[in-house]
């Protein structure tokens, strides 16, 4: 599990990959992230666009400015018509 340093703003690397093999470059595609909590009782972050993506690494900037210690859930959203996929959720930290 990646973490972050507390009141940071950090990118996360994350590599997807498509199970069937059809997509294989996200360049283009609006993806977004939303963050919650580890009991997902917060948002921390509604869906927004990702800061970058690069054949299928998604590049999330996360702002930890008034956060709390703890494990956060990021996920992601694919907007490739028809479909609109939410994928994970992909742990991480914050200390």
């Amino acid at each position: 599990m990646q973490t972050l340093i507390k009141g940071t703003k950090e990118v996360l690397f994350l590599t997807l990959t498509d199970r069937l093999g059809t997509i294989t470059d996200l360049t283009g595609v609006n993806v977004e992230q939303q963050l919650t909590t580890e009991d997902e009782k917060v948002v921390k972050q509604a869906w927004t666009t990702v800061l970058e993506t690069a054949g299928m690494d998604v590049h999330a900037l996360i702002d930890t400015t008034g956060w709390d210690e703890g494990t956060y859930k990021l996920y992601i959203r694919v907007n490739i018509p028809p479909e609109l996929p939410i994928l994970g959720p992909f742990l991480f930290g914050v200390s």
